[in-house]
């Protein structure tokens, strides 16, 4: 067991065995850290990696938060194609027009609202591996974003916490809070969830897993409610909260309604009072999302090419993944809360939409094996063009970093 703990610290700490690309559909898996590689035995902790990483892909595309994301995704990536010239290369961002520039900004700072302050705010090479953090404030407060012609009324969230070690000494950070904190919170809360299916108490994950991020969301919810919640309790609030576009005010507002709660109410019957809320809510939202906002965003690459096919494939399964909430609004936290065995693995591969893996000796580029978790062979042609798509899509990334958008 104690060698297994260490696999998963190891991914954690390190993000080395195990990656899931936002918005491009795609896992990268190390060698030695996959659980679908014959040779490597089936252990928890590769399936805690897996199950981690598994869980950034669903949250990406079937809550209304990562929905956004990838819209705002597809958007950058209209205005990048612009910079793009016929010989492949881009130009960069000093050949778009004044208003593309001004577009490109608000898609910013529209994402930056969705998933918050993506980064760490401490320096890490002070404060090592024992870091530790406690949540001193949690603020709400009214903001606007300008969108597409639009100003938009906003929640933001921000986190004041200490951070400390044995060696060095306390200080404070401030973040905004927001869907990338939430989903990171939710990837350790179903890693908590397989080990106590599995017999096992969450204190033994718990005691390898580093603070930032992975902690943070629970310390945030437990400073507000001034409750500890059971993993599964945790887990569903965060689903709750990504299904709005103010995800770390709903997270809030969700944290604030079990500190209020009636003393005779129970967690489960406070929870199951929010998700009845909820799920009333997602089932009439979710589909207008679609109809209104994803189709038009997806139809416009269907007739792209290979990489736009890849977009307009995707955004088919969102529609699915939707739907799929709708008739079970935690699907993902019922599948992990069962002891993994063929019949959940199967599950999974029949109930879900396709998931691109790709195995890696060590995240640089040797010994690529490129699968799709899927119980049925999967077209070639739209393999073929999923991979033009993340072709695309990480050179994009590249570019946009190197010209200071990202």
């Amino acid at each position: 067991m104690e060698e297994d703990l260490s696999l998963l610290e190891e991914h954690l700490r390190d993000g080395t065995l195990g990656y899931y690309k936002t918005n491009l559909a795609l896992i990268l898996l190390a060698r030695h850290a996959s659980f679908f590689l014959r040779e490597n035995e089936p252990t928890l902790a590769r399936w805690c990696v897996f199950a981690h990483e598994y869980a950034h892909f669903l949250h990406n595309f079937s809550t209304v938060a990562g929905m956004y994301d990838f819209i705002a995704h597809l958007r950058l990536t209209r205005l990048f194609v612009r910079t793009v010239g016929t010989i492949g290369t881009s130009s960069g961002s000093q050949v778009l027009q004044a208003a593309e520039i001004a577009e490109f900004a608000q898609l910013q700072t529209w994402r930056r609202h969705l998933r918050g302050d993506a980064r760490c705010p401490f320096d890490k090479t002070y404060h090592r591996r024992e870091v530790k953090t406690r949540v001193t404030g949690v603020k709400k407060f009214p903001a606007s974003v300008a969108l597409s012609g639009q100003v938009l009324a906003v929640d933001e969230v921000t986190v004041a916490f200490k951070v400390r070690s044995a060696s060095t000494e306390e200080e404070e950070c401030l973040l905004h809070f927001g869907s990338w904190h939430i989903m990171e919170a939710l990837a350790y809360e179903i890693e908590r969830i397989i080990f106590i299916a599995f017999g096992s108490p969450p204190s033994f994950v718990d005691a390898h897993m580093p603070a930032f991020p992975y902690k943070l969301g629970r310390q945030v919810f437990e400073h507000i409610s001034q409750m500890e919640p059971a993993a599964g309790t945790l887990a569903r609030i965060c689903v709750m909260a990504l299904q709005s576009s103010d995800p770390g005010a709903a997270f809030f507002d969700l944290a604030t309604a079990f500190a209020n709660r009636p003393t005779a109410e129970s967690e489960d019957d406070t929870l199951g009072r929010l998700v009845a809320i909820m799920q009333t809510d997602f089932n009439q939202r979710g589909r207008e999302i679609i109809a209104t906002t994803l189709r038009p965003e997806f139809d416009v690459f269907a007739s792209r090419g290979a990489a736009g096919r890849a977009i307009a494939a995707l955004g088919d399964a969102c529609c699915k993944y939707v739907e799929l909430r709708t008739q079970a609004p935690f699907f993902e936290v019922e599948l992990f809360e069962r002891k993994m065995d063929r019949d959940v693995v199967l599950e999974m591969l029949r109930s879900f939409p396709p998931c691109p893996v790709v195995h890696e000796a060590g995240l640089t580029g040797e010994g690529l094996e490129y699968f799709n978790l899927s119980e049925i062979e999967l077209d070639p042609e739209f393999v073929g063009n999923l991979g033009a798509y993340h072709s695309m899509g990480q050179f994009m990334l590249a570019h946009l970093a190197s010209d200071r958008f990202l």
